[in-house]
Formats: structure tokens, C-alpha cells, sequence
């Protein structure tokens, strides 16, 4: 796609949100994430098809840059699932190796104080 057709299409989408926000009264957070999931939906669909030959003249090619898309959200949410299981389940306790453990257990606080 052209950068002049997509950039007519964001402020479209823009201005649609823009008009239903004066008829609606909708709060203006609710209007933000609105146009942010717009911008954020059509950049993702791109980057989701961009390389696949995608014909969008027949009802299939729709089917087909759906389930595509579709399949591309699913795996980055799968990627972001296994990166913040693994994340947790690192050992982040911190390490002082210049103190051993067998002396800190075998030592009771009255006897240091002595």
C-alpha cells in the first residue's frame, strides 16, 4: 500500500472515532484507546501480511489475511507468555559469594556477640 493511502485511512479512522466521541459524549480515555487499538490493529495486520501474496479482491483473501493475522497475534502472545514464564522462573535472589552460608547457620546472633 501507498503512504498516502495510509495515512488518509488513520485520519479517517481517526475522525470516525472523533465524530462518534461528539455524538456518543464518550469519555476522551475511552476515544484514546480507541484510536490507539485502531493504529495499533492496522500496523500489526501489515507487519502480519507483509510478504504474503494476499489477494484481497475475493471474500477468501479476507478468510486467508484473517486467519493469517489471526495466527501472528496468537504466536506473539504466545511469545510473550514464555518470555514472562521464563522470567519468573529465574532464581533472583541476590548472591553475596563473599559470605558462606554454612558459617551463617552454624552461628547463633549470642555467640557472635560475645
Amino acid at each position: 500500500m501507498t503512504l498516502g493511502f495510509i495515512v488518509i485511512l488513520i485520519l479517517g479512522l481517526i475522525a470516525i472515532v472523533v465524530v462518534l466521541l461528539k455524538l456518543k459524549n464518550l469519555p476522551k480515555l475511552f476515544a484514546f484507546f480507541l484510536i490507539t487499538m485502531l493504529i495499533f490493529v492496522y500496523f500489526s495486520f501489515n507487519i502480519s501480511i507483509s510478504g504474503k501474496y494476499v489477494d484481497f479482491r475475493n471474500p477468501s483473501g479476507w478468510v486467508e489475511a484473517g486467519g493469517i493475522y489471526l495466527s501472528w497475534l496468537s504466536s506473539t502472545f504466545q511469545n510473550a507468555k514464555s518470555i514472562t514464564l521464563h522470567a519468573i522462573s529465574l532464581d533472583w535472589k541476590p548472591k553475596n559469594e563473599s559470605i558462606k552460608n554454612s558459617d551463617l547457620e552454624n552461628e547463633s546472633i549470642w555467640e557472635k556477640l560475645k
